[in-house]
Order: structure tokens, then C-alpha cells, then sequence
């Protein structure tokens, strides 16, 4: 939920984690229209021979921090489309206080069609924001994976896949963080037994009941 001003309410700050997915465009044409432009949920950067705009289509975050997000995200997308690994940056958020946060954001983009020809380029940019503690750091590779698992989805059309794609963003600190903890919780005290067989290259076979649980441990 937002407030009047269109900052993130404090409820939704307290958990954290936020996500957004962006409709990137690279027009060489100048004759786009300019009710395009205007649109509240796209924003544009005009160069010389092209013109590059983010369009939203899916968020957790307040208008005012996806904003920030945006704007600062179409400066980095050809970077992105460069290396689809991800980036992560720390950005300036207006966040519950009304007051810049640094938040960090990892991004990445995905060509949407690469048949499409040089002077009409489409792609997709997902968004993993959370706070600067390090967390991002420490499951890259896991929030990475996940994102390119996105990629089957981002390929049909927009109206058949935000239900789903909404469903797998709000859900990105779970799948890709939180399995830690749940793994902890289902071993044990037998967490000490799995760490003197990794010091001494042996291997142990896990027998979790619980299919999610089990889930956390085939996955990761």
C-alpha cells in the first residue's frame, strides 16, 4: 500500500523487500508520439539517434521510490543487456520516512524477441530491491538463477503472464533467501553432521518428509 503521496507505507517498508519488472524500448525513430511519452508508468531518455523508455508492468514498491527506481534503471539497461548475470548498484530510494534510503537493487534485462530488427529492440528488466545489509551479495547467484528462470514466462504476451509473474516476484525473498533458515530448521541438530561431512568430502543422503522442505534442499 501507498500513501496520498505515493510513498511506501510503513508496513510494507518493515518487510524489506521489494521487486519491479519494466517493458524496456529502443526506438531510432524520432516520430514516436509524444502521448507515449507522457504516460505516468513510462519515462524516457531522447539521445541523438534513439529514444529509450521503461514502461511498468509489475511492483510492489510506491510510485515515489519506483520512480527513483526507473529513472535510475534507464541508465544501466544496455549495460544489463550486456551481461544478463545481473548487477547490483545501491540506489536512492524515497522510501515509508519520505526521506532517500539507499536500498540495494539488483537488475537485469532480457531481450524480449532477439529476431526483433536493430532500430525497434525490446527487452524486459527485473528488479530484486532489499536493504543494504549484504544480503544481495550473499545469494547473487541464487536471485540470479531465479530471474532467468523467468524468461520462458517473460516471452508470452504481457496480459498472460503478470498473474503469474507477480506471483514469483512478491515471492523472490522466500524462494531465493529465506531457504536458508528453513533448511537450518528442518536439519537440526543434524546440521553438525552435514558440516563434518562437507570439511571431509563425504556425503549424506537427506530425508525430508515435508515436500516443500525437501524442495529447499533438491533446488539449492
Amino acid at each position: 500500500m501507498t500513501d496520498s503521496c505515493g510513498y511506501v507505507s510503513s508496513a510494507i517498508v518493515d518487510r524489506g523487500t521489494f521487486y519491479a519488472v519494466y517493458l524496456y524500448t529502443n526506438n531510432s525513430l524520432k516520430s514516436q508520439t509524444s502521448e507515449d511519452a507522457s504516460a505516468s508508468d513510462v519515462t524516457s531518455r531522447a539521445g541523438d539517434n534513439a529514444k529509450e523508455t521503461l514502461s511498468l508492468l509489475a511492483t510492489d514498491l510506491g510510485a515515489a521510490s519506483e520512480t527513483d527506481l526507473r529513472c535510475y534503471l534507464l541508465k544501466k539497461v544496455a549495460r544489463d543487456l550486456q551481461d544478463s548475470r545481473g548487477n547490483l548498484d545501491i540506489v536512492e530510494l524515497s522510501m515509508g520516512d519520505k526521506v532517500s534510503t539507499p536500498m540495494a537493487c539488483l537488475h537485469q534485462a532480457f531481450w524480449k524477441d532477439v529476431g526483433l530488427a536493430k532500430k525497434d529492440n525490446h527487452a524486459y528488466v527485473l528488479c530484486f530491491v532489499a536493504a543494504d545489509d549484504g544480503t544481495l551479495d550473499l545469494f547473487f547467484s541464487d536471485i540470479e538463477t531465479f530471474g532467468r528462470a523467468l524468461v520462458p514466462s517473460l516471452a508470452d504476451a504481457e496480459s498472460e503472464f503478470q498473474k503469474t509473474l507477480k506471483e514469483n516476484m512478491e515471492n523472490w525473498h522466500h524462494i531465493c533467501v529465506s531457504y536458508i533458515s528453513r533448511c537450518l530448521r528442518a536439519l537440526g541438530e543434524d546440521v553438525a553432521t552435514l558440516l563434518h561431512c562437507a570439511l571431509n568430502d563425504g556425503s549424506v543422503v537427506i530425508d525430508i518428509p515435508n515436500p516443500e522442505e525437501r524442495g529447499d534442499f533438491i533446488v539449492h
